[in-house]
């Protein structure tokens, strides 16, 4: 089987200067060996959950993550997840 696993990336937990990413996979924990996060040229590797820091505040990030089993199969990698450091745009101080 030269298929590597499936993935899906979803963003848990979004701060001011930090993501947090969780990675689901079809395939058992155990079965999988790598996975890495894309963005725009920046990596960040881990199986379950990876974090990225130090982003500005307001900007949109997007995410691709591709896994690889213990086999050397890598997926097609999870589609894509676009999100927003700090929240929406807030509204400004009143006066």
């Amino acid at each position: 089987d030269a298929v590597g696993p499936t993935v899906e990336l979803t963003a848990t937990d979004i701060t001011k200067e930090t993501i947090t990413l969780a990675i689901e996979t079809t395939d058992p924990v155990s079965a999988v060996s790598s996975c890495t996060v894309d963005r725009a040229g920046a990596t960040v590797t881990g199986t379950t959950k990876v974090s990225e820091s130090g982003l500005s505040c307001a900007i949109a990030y997007t995410y691709v993550v591709t896994c690889t089993d213990g086999q050397g199969n890598t997926g097609s990698g999870s589609k894509t997840v676009s999100t927003l450091t700090c929240g929406a745009a807030g509204g400004g101080g009143g006066g």
